[in-house]
């Protein structure tokens, strides 16, 4: 979605007594009242300006009861406490001592938690994509890999300029999860558009694409282990 902005949240009840938000995002180039996308573990609702909150309810209502237990608030981040990191949960801690620690995400107290988080990824994914490239036979010379908070796309591949770009939170699902999103923006240097030829080449190297889009989506970080509501906290 192009035009957006973010005005605000709304807070709704399921009938076990759960809480979820849904987070509003002014759109003022679509066409619609009021459009739902699942996104990371959230419900967005993109929304014309002064639309009626009513209508908001209703569509949300009725996405409740179509699609039961895809809006769970998953952050990577809570409350400066913990973070996702490939789909383990690592408390945020500034001891030096815990720095080798897999149990814990090291930040010194002078760094920015997010531009901790958003540095590690990028070095992450870079390798990642780079291995990925050489298993495609897709030649990876001079890229660049960017990361940072998107909208409505999980990654963005300019060919022209050799830039990957990524969203950042993808560095808290699993590796598996993340490798779809690596190979749909590789497979873009081959087709710049989502023609058949271009679906072709996602599937050949990764046949349960659609699986695990959703669970971005879901914000499912542990991947198949979050689908049991037990493991979901």
């Amino acid at each position: 979605m192009n035009d957006t902005e973010l005005i605000g949240k709304r807070t709704y009840s399921l009938k076990n007594g759960e809480q979820f938000s849904v987070y509003l995002q002014r759109a003022n180039g679509t066409r619609t009242l009021v459009s739902l996308r699942p996104q990371y573990g959230h419900l967005v609702a993109y929304i014309k300006p002064n639309v009626n909150a009513l209508i908001i309810d209703k569509l949300v209502n009725s996405f409740i009861k179509k699609n039961p237990g895809t809006f769970l608030n998953r952050d990577f981040i809570s409350d400066d406490r913990f973070v996702f990191i490939k789909g383990n949960r690592k408390l945020i801690t500034d001891n030096p001592k815990n720095k080798n620690n897999p149990d814990f995400f090291y930040v010194p107290s002078s760094y920015n938690v997010i531009n901790a988080y958003k540095k590690q990824f990028t070095e992450y994914a870079y390798q990642k994509t780079s291995s990925w490239a050489k298993e495609m036979g897709i030649s990876f010379d001079g890229y660049q890999v960017k990361a940072g908070r998107f909208i409505s796309i999980y990654g963005n591949c300019c060919p022209s300029l050799k830039t990957i770009k990524y969203d950042f939170r993808l560095f808290a699902y699993v590796p598996e999860v993340f490798d779809a999103i690596i190979v749909h923006e590789l497979s873009h240097i081959i087709y710049l558009n989502h023609s058949r030829k271009f679906y072709d080449l996602v599937y050949k190297y990764c046949p349960e694409y659609d699986r695990k889009f959703d669970m971005i989506k879901k914000g499912w970080f542990r991947g198949e282990l979050d689908d049991d509501k037990n493991d979901r906290k």
